[in-house]
């Protein structure tokens, strides 16, 4: 990613509508003197960083990638161990092929065909009243922006709420996301016109000047707080949006998904190699849905809820900005940020604590050929 041109934001802050500052998050004090640097956010379009996880796909030898296709229907035979899908392609919707597996994992997104064939319409939880629209806009001023702008800053206000951040790839891209009534219809929220009459109206100062904006892309869509009954029926297993959905604001949808994955890679792998039974993806099915739960759900909500008052309240009723911008002067709300701070740290869960001791294992398990145990491992590492 940082070969590709991604970019790591240093400031982060909340700001009132006309740009002026309300607090900030404190920036972390450099690492000690041959002490590695601290993990931190790394920002790239996510055009480019599908480019780069299918290039790690393809290079390996048991994946393939298969475009123009839809999953029509899944299945298991619990007593032969296998599952499967029908998929059609582009033009063939008359000729389905089955795809059998020993497991079936539906990372297929937030309209899931996989997650429909075990629930149907059944998905918990809410849809915001509110479409978010996603804007790539270049400022022709960048030095401008950056002398009177944190790298992401998010501005409060009742209607005209939004992010506004470096996102970073080629051409110096800029993400502007704001909120349009829930009652527009999706063409009317990504009418040019509209774009660039929102653009005038959320952001401050000369950047509103439609002279200092070039419109790239603009993108809306539903926002949504829901989460699967369940990520485990038999051998069909749920990750990523298609078993949790939550808004963008903190970046935990993506993140969370990923963390998804590679859980449940440890998971099977551990079956593979005979270290870890079948009851390990009900662990993963328990575990990951409780961190969606208890954890992405309600910090995600406060997140978005907090950019949509009024801003002369906000420092008044959140904590969370008080937190901010008394941290320095306050051991309680330096103590209550540093909490708030490793909320990433709450999405992670080592599956692989779960395995069994080399005794109790035997050298395979479920049928699988562990001759094959590197180049499955590596495929479930990438896909990690």
């Amino acid at each position: 990613m940082q070969e590709r041109g991604s970019f790591s934001p240093k400031s982060v802050s909340w700001r009132a509508s006309d740009g002026s500052l309300l607090a900030a998050l404190p920036k972390p004090p450099p690492p000690s003197r041959g002490a590695a640097p601290p993990d931190g956010v790394v920002s790239l379009p996510l055009n480019l960083v599908v480019e780069i996880l299918m290039e790690a796909v393809e290079a390996q030898p048991t994946a393939q990638v298969e475009f123009g296709c839809r999953v029509v229907d899944v299945g298991q035979d619990l007593e032969s161990d296998s599952a499967w899908v029908d998929v059609v392609k582009d033009g063939e919707e008359d000729k389905p092929s089955r795809i059998e597996a020993s497991y079936v994992v539906g990372c297929d997104g937030a309209s899931s065909s996989v997650r429909a064939s075990l629930f149907g319409r059944s998905f918990p939880g809410y849809t915001w009243d509110t479409w978010l629209v996603a804007v790539n806009v270049r400022f022709r001023d960048v030095k401008a922006y950056h002398a009177a702008f944190s790298d992401v800053n998010f501005l409060i206000h009742p209607t005209n709420w939004c992010m506004v951040a470096k996102v970073g790839g080629p051409g110096n891209l800029f993400r502007v996301t704001y909120g349009e009534p829930g009652s527009m219809s999706k063409e009317a929220c990504a009418a040019p016109e509209r774009t660039l009459e929102r653009l005038q109206a959320i952001l401050p100062g000369h950047l509103s000047d439609p002279a200092q904006v070039e419109v790239v892309s603009s993108s809306p869509y539903r926002v949504h707080q829901r989460c699967a009954p369940s990520f485990r029926v038999g051998r069909v297993l749920l990750a990523a949006d298609a078993a949790h959905l939550c808004n963008p604001m903190g970046g935990m949808g993506l993140t969370n998904g990923m963390v998804d994955v590679g859980g449940l890679a440890d998971c099977l792998i551990g079956i593979h190699r005979g270290v870890a039974g079948d009851d390990i993806l009900d662990k993963y099915d328990t575990i990951r849905r409780g961190i969606f739960q208890d954890v992405v759900d309600g910090i995600t909500a406060t997140n978005l809820r907090r950019i949509m008052q009024d801003s002369s309240e906000a420092l008044g009723a959140d904590p969370f900005l008080r937190a901010c911008r008394e941290a320095a002067q306050s051991p309680e709300n330096a103590a209550m940020l540093a909490n708030a701070m490793r909320a990433p740290a709450k999405l992670k869960h080592d599956f692989t604590q779960y395995y069994l001791s080399d005794v109790q294992a035997g050298p395979q398990s479920h049928g699988l050929d562990v001759a094959h145990l590197s180049s499955v491992e590596k495929t479930a590492t990438a896909l990690a």
